[in-house]
């Protein structure tokens, strides 16, 4: 959105549903080596700038309007989201309902292609549970600083039976040198 409309975020998905998705940019956009990995979980260093750069330069390449790319980019995110839910099923029944957190659960574009794609599960807002979806990663990095200040292991990574394989300290503090003067 910023790229594509000065816009610091698609309000609402307003924008990307003015588009159409382009099956070849989701198909080249679906290639990257991210999606072919076992990571859940990325950020900036591999979707950032760089990256959005390159969407917008492809989009361009073949003659998309912005709405058009914009679609195509929240497309990427619902699609590869409802394909790692979906995987769930392999080791139990599958998920019957998908709580959103954070700022792409106002994305109404975005939630309405989440729940398409991952029909008959039910794709609510966490605030229904009365967890505001702004404070789930400030709740998160808290526990996290909480159990490092007292230095209990807590888990971080399950197999696919959500068995936990590793138990590390989430953290560590460190105090800044303190100049003394005299």
């Amino acid at each position: 959105a910023q790229r594509l409309f000065g816009r610091s975020f698609d309000r609402n998905g307003r924008l990307a549903a003015r588009g159409k998705v382009s099956a070849r940019l989701l198909h080249s956009l679906s290639r990257h080596a991210f999606f072919r990995s076992r990571r859940l979980s990325t950020g900036r260093e591999e979707f950032g700038e760089d990256y959005c750069r390159h969407v917008v330069d492809l989009g361009k390449r073949l003659r998309l309007s912005r709405h058009d790319i914009l679609a195509t980019a929240t497309e990427l995110v619902a699609s590869r989201i409802a394909c790692t839910v979906q995987s769930l099923e392999a080791v139990s029944s599958g998920p019957t309902k998908l709580y959103l957190t954070g700022g792409g659960a106002r994305n109404r574009f975005l939630v309405s292609r989440l729940a398409e794609l991952l029909e008959p599960s039910a794709v609510r807002m966490i605030d229904e549970l009365g967890i505001p979806a702004d404070l789930v990663e400030a709740a998160g990095f808290a526990v996290m600083g909480e159990t490092a200040v007292r230095g209990e292991a807590r888990p971080t990574r399950f197999d696919r039976r959500d068995r936990v394989t590793r138990w590390p300290v989430s953290g560590r503090l460190v105090f800044p040198p303190v100049s003394c003067r005299k």
